[in-house]
C-alpha cells in the first residue's frame, strides 16, 4: 500500500511538472522497503549548465551546492572560460527542474571553491587554486540572499584576501566554516615556493570575514609531498579539521587520514588537539589527496568517506568520543559524497560497479543499519561522474554529477525523496 501511495504522489506531481522522471517500479529493481522509500523525484535531468574545466565541480571535500529554508537551491561551478565565464553561482526555484545563472563569483576560469550556507541563507565562499604551477590569492566572498526576490549578489565589500599568494608562499585548496560564536575559519594548504615545501594552516575571522588572521598553527609534516587538502567543519561547540597528511618512512610514502579540532571556547591562537584516524594502504589511488566527503549530524558525530580501494566509511562517536575503524562502503570507485537528514539518516553517494552510474544507500540513525546500494543513474553515463551534494538538507536530497568524457562537460541532476 505504502509503494502505491507513493507513486499515486509522484504521478500527481507529474502531472504539475511534466519534467519530472519517476520511475516507481524500475529505478530500484528487487528493492527493500529502503528502496520503497528513497524515491527518485528527478533522475537525470539535464541542467543545461555546460563547462570547459575538468575540475567543474572539484574538489569532493568542498561543498557546491545549497538550499536555502524558503526551497531555492544555488550551485557554485567552474565553466573554464565557456561562454567567457570562470567561476559563477547557478540557481533554481522548482527543485532542479530550470536552472539559472545567477551571478559571477570569479573570472579566474581555474580556481574552485567551497562554501557554507549561514542562518540568514548568505552563501560564504572561499576561492583557491588548485595545484601549484600558479600563484593566486585565497579569496573570500559573501552571495547576500534577499528572501523578497529569491536571489544572490555579491556584497560588494568582498572578494577580500584571506591568504596573499606572492613570490615566496601559495595558499591553495581552500576550506571554509564558521563556528557557533560566529567566527570564520579558512583551512587551505600552504606552499613554501622557496623550498618546495607544503604544510596545512588555518586563518580565521572575527568581523563576518572582513579581514583575516593567522592562528599560528600548522598540520601535518612540513615536506616536499603536495597531496594535502584540509576541510573544515563545524561540530557542535568546535570546529575540527579533517586532512590528508603524506609523509615518508624511509624509501616508503605513507598517507593518514587525520582530524584536529579546538573547542569554540578557546582563544583563537591555542594549539588545536590532532590526531590520526586511518592509514591508506592503496598506494595509487586518490592522487590529489582530495577524494573524500565528510558530514556532522545534529549528535556532534563526524561521518567520513574516502577512496583506499573503493570507499572506505567511518565515524566519529561524539558520546564515546572515538573515531570508529574503516569498514569498506564499495569494493569500486573513487569518488563519494555525504549528506546528513533532518532526522540524522545519513546518505552516501558513489559510483557503481563499472563507473557509469551514481548509486547512494542510506544508513539508519534509528536502527543503526545500512541499507543496500541502490542506483540513482538510470542510464549509463561516460566521463569522472565527479558528483556533489550538501552536507545537510531536509527533505529533498539534490544530487549534481560531471559527464561526458572530454569539453564541454554537462551537469546532470537528481533529486530524491527521503522523508517517509
Amino acid at each position: 500500500m505504502k509503494a502505491v501511495l507513493s507513486c499515486a504522489r509522484r504521478f500527481l506531481i507529474g502531472i504539475y511538472f511534466p519534467a519530472v522522471l519517476f520511475l516507481c517500479t524500475s529505478a530500484f529493481p528487487g528493492s527493500t522497503a529502503w528502496g520503497e522509500n528513497a524515491i527518485i523525484i528527478n533522475s537525470d535531468l539535464a541542467t543545461g549548465i555546460y563547462s570547459n574545466a575538468d575540475a567543474f565541480i572539484s574538489y569532493r571535500y568542498m561543498r557546491h551546492i545549497w538550499a536555502a529554508n524558503d526551497g531555492v537551491m544555488a550551485a557554485a561551478v567552474q565553466k573554464g572560460g565557456l561562454q567567457g565565464q570562470g567561476l559563477v553561482l547557478y540557481k533554481t526555484m522548482d527543485e532542479g527542474l530550470h536552472w539559472t545563472l545567477e551571478a559571477p563569483l570569479a573570472s579566474d576560469v581555474d580556481i574552485v571553491s567551497d562554501g557554507i550556507m549561514d542562518t540568514n541563507n548568505n552563501i560564504l565562499l572561499v576561492t583557491s587554486f588548485l595545484s601549484e604551477n600558479r600563484t593566486v590569492d585565497v579569496n573570500f566572498i559573501r552571495m547576500r540572499y534577499d528572501s523578497s526576490s529569491h536571489s544572490w549578489t555579491k556584497d560588494p565589500l568582498t572578494p577580500v584576501t584571506v591568504v596573499n599568494s606572492g613570490a615566496n608562499y601559495r595558499g591553495t585548496r581552500a576550506s571554509l566554516a564558521m563556528d557557533s560564536k560566529g567566527i570564520m575559519w579558512c583551512a587551505f594548504r600552504l606552499e613554501n615556493i622557496q623550498n618546495s615545501t607544503f604544510q596545512i594552516r588555518a586563518y580565521y575571522s572575527t568581523d563576518g570575514g572582513s579581514t583575516w588572521t593567522d592562528s599560528k598553527n600548522s598540520f601535518g609534516t612540513i615536506n616536499k609531498l603536495a597531496q594535502k587538502c584540509a576541510k573544515v567543519i563545524a561540530v557542535d561547540s568546535r570546529i575540527a579539521m579533517i586532512y590528508q597528511h603524506v609523509k615518508m618512512n624511509g624509501s616508503l610514502q605513507e598517507r593518514y587520514k587525520v582530524w584536529a579540532y579546538r573547542e569554540d571556547s578557546q582563544p583563537l591562537q591555542d594549539m588545536w588537539t590532532s590526531n590520526p584516524i586511518a592509514k591508506m594502504t592503496d598506494p595509487t589511488g586518490d592522487p590529489y589527496g582530495s577524494h573524500w566527503s565528510v558530514a556532522v549530524d545534529d549528535f556532534g558525530n563526524m561521518h567520513l568517506s574516502y577512496e583506499d580501494y573503493g570507499i572506505n566509511y567511518l565515524k566519529y562517536n561524539a558520546a564515546a568520543k572515538t573515531w570508529a575503524s574503516p569498514k569498506t562502503a564499495t569494493n569500486e570507485g573513487n569518488y563519494s559524497s555525504i549528506s546528513v537528514a533532518a532526522n540524522n539518516d545519513l546518505y552516501l553517494f558513489a559510483k557503481n560497479q563499472q563507473g557509469m552510474k551514481i548509486i547512494v544507500r542510506r544508513y539508519s540513525s534509528f536502527s543503526h543499519t545500512w541499507d543496500p546500494w541502490v542506483s540513482v543513474s538510470s542510464q549509463n553515463y561516460s566521463g569522472t561522474l565527479r558528483m556533489s551534494s550538501p552536507e545537510r538538507f531536509a527533505g529533498h536530497l539534490p544530487l549534481l554529477y560531471q559527464v561526458e568524457s572530454s569539453s564541454p562537460y554537462q551537469l546532470i541532476y537528481n533529486l530524491l525523496d527521503t522523508a517517509f
